[in-house]
């Protein structure tokens, strides 16, 4: 199982701009059927910068970013993983 971040799936969006690296990491594990997650956090920081930018007034910008970002939600669908108080306890014991 792989969790990505904001930044690899921001990235991942440029399509064939994106950084190299980045585009061989989901070729290469979309091919293996790897399991790829993302955490609902990175969702919501998302979230938040669309409507950032919506705010700002740039609503053609903010619209191509809702349509990404539902994209996003349906590619990963069960693999968003929720952050509760359980998950940010993981890492004390």
């Amino acid at each position: 199982m792989y969790l990505i971040d904001t930044n690899v799936v921001s990235e991942a969006r440029k399509k064939a701009r994106a950084n190299p690296g980045v585009t061989a990491f989901f070729d290469h594990h979309a091919a293996a059927c790897a399991r790829r997650c993302l955490p609902a956090i990175v969702m919501g920081g998302l979230r938040r910068d669309l409507e950032l930018i919506r705010h700002r007034g740039d609503l053609d910008q903010a619209r191509v970013l809702e349509t990404w970002l539902t994209t996003v939600a349906e590619q990963f669908g069960e693999n968003i993983l929720a952050f509760d108080a359980d998950a940010a306890k993981a890492n004390l014991s």
